[in-house]
C-alpha cells in the first residue's frame, strides 16, 4: 500500500463517485465496502435527480442503468377514509429525474470506478483511523493498518468514522428516520397501464397525513421499469417505548389503503428493505474536512426533506467528486492539512 494516494471508506454513490473521479484523475485508491459488494446493502426510495450530477460525470450518466424518467409528479393528502390528490405533468420535466433501483445502479457504477483503475475491497470493515500528530494518515481494517495520504469517509448516516475523526456528533434520534420500501413487480406494460404513462416516463407520488399514524413522516410510490417502489419513511424521534402498532404494520396498512391496494394488484414481492436516512443530520456536522480526512454523502448529512421534495442522491454523488477533486487539489500542492 506504499504511496496510496487515498483511502474511500463506503461503496455507496459518495464513496463510489470519490474512488471512480480519483481513479480518473490518475491517483491511487482503494476503496473499502463492508457489503458483499457496493449496493448489497444500500437502499433508497428511488428517484435520482440529474441536473446537479450531469456537470460532475463527464457524460457517464449516459449510460447508467435508470429505470424511468420522471414526467409526472402526484401528492397525496390522506385523513382515515379519505384522500385528495394533486397532479402535476409536463414535458418540462423530462430529463432532470430518473427513478433507479441501488443494487444494479450501484454495482454499474462499482464497474465503472475498477475500469477507472481504483481497487474495491467488499467483506472488509475499516474500524478505526489511523492517527499521527493529530492528523489522519490512514485506516485500520480488520487489524491491518493502511497508510494513505487522505481519507474520505462516506461511511453512512450512522459514520462511526466521521464521529472518531472529530468532524461530527452522534446521530440523534431527532435528526434520523428509517425507511421502509418493497420492490413490486408488474411489468413494464401494466406499470405504464396502471399509472397512465407511456414506454419510458415515469410517475413520482408522495403520501402524507393519517398514514404515518401521527408521526412524523410519509409515504412514496416511485415507478420503475417493469415495477413499483413502494415505502414510507418515519422519524425515529417519534418513536416511543409502548406504541399501539409496530412499524412494519403501518406499511401493511398503507398498502391496503383504497388508493394503493389496486394498483399493486397481483404484484410479485422483489424486494424488502429498511435503512436509517438522514433528516437534518448536517446540523450535526462541525466540519467537513480536517488533516487529512473529508466527509461525503450521508456522513455529511447530506439531506434535502421538504415534504415535496426528496433527495440525497445527488448530493452524495456530487459530494463524493468534490471531495476527490479537493484531494486532486491538495495532491497539488502537496499539503492534506
Amino acid at each position: 500500500m506504499e504511496g496510496l494516494d487515498a483511502i474511500v471508506v463506503g461503496g455507496g454513490l459518495a464513496g463510489l463517485a470519490a474512488a471512480y473521479t480519483l481513479a480518473r484523475e490518475g491517483l491511487g485508491v482503494i476503496l473499502f465496502e463492508r457489503g458483499d459488494h457496493p449496493g448489497s446493502k444500500n437502499v433508497t426510495g428511488g428517484r435520482l435527480y440529474l441536473d446537479p450530477v450531469k456537470p460532475l460525470l463527464d457524460g457517464l450518466w449516459k449510460e447508467a442503468p435508470l429505470e424511468r424518467q420522471v414526467t409526472k409528479e402526484r401528492i397525496t393528502a390522506m385523513t382515515e377514509d379519505s384522500s385528495v390528490t394533486f397532479e402535476f405533468s409536463s414535458e418540462r420535466l423530462k430529463g432532470h429525474s430518473y427513478t433507479i433501483l441501488r443494487s444494479p445502479f450501484d454495482r454499474w457504477l462499482a464497474e465503472k470506478v475498477t475500469q477507472a483503475g481504483a481497487f474495491i475491497v467488499p467483506q472488509r470493515k475499516v474500524t478505526d483511523l489511523l492517527m499521527e500528530d493529530g492528523r489522519v494518515v490512514g485506516v485500520k481494517a480488520d487489524e491491518e493498518e493502511i497508510p494513505a495520504s487522505v481519507v474520505i469517509i462516506a461511511d453512512g448516516v450512522l459514520s462511526p468514522l466521521g464521529e472518531k475523526a472529530g468532524l461530527r456528533r452522534p446521530l440523534e434520534a431527532g435528526r434520523a428516520a428509517v425507511g421502509f420500501k418493497e420492490v413490486i413487480k408488474l411489468g413494464e406494460e401494466e406499470v405504464s397501464r396502471r399509472f397512465g404513462l407511456r414506454k419510458g416516463e415515469g410517475l413520482a407520488h408522495l403520501f402524507f397525513g393519517a398514514i404515518t399514524k401521527g408521526i412524523f413522516g410519509g409515504g412514496f410510490l416511485y415507478t420503475n421499469r417493469e415495477s413499483i417502489s413502494l415505502g414510507m419513511v418515519v422519524g425515529i424521534g417519534d418513536f416511543r417505548e409502548e406504541m399501539p402498532f409496530e412499524m412494519p404494520q403501518v406499511l401493511e396498512d398503507f398498502k391496503a389503503r383504497a388508493e394503493i391496494a389496486p394498483l399493486i394488484e397481483e404484484g410479485e414481492l422483489l424486494e424488502y428493505s429498511a435503512h436509517i436516512i438522514p433528516e437534518g443530520a448536517y446540523r450535526l456536522v462541525k466540519r467537513l474536512y480536517g488533516d487529512g480526512v473529508l466527509l461525503a454523502g450521508d456522513a455529511a448529512g447530506f439531506a434535502l426533506n421538504h415534504g415535496i421534495t426528496v433527495r440525497g442522491m445527488d448530493f452524495a454523488l456530487a459530494s463524493g467528486v468534490l471531495a476527490a477533486r479537493a484531494v486532486r487539489e491538495a495532491k497539488k500542492r502537496g499539503d492534506f492539512s
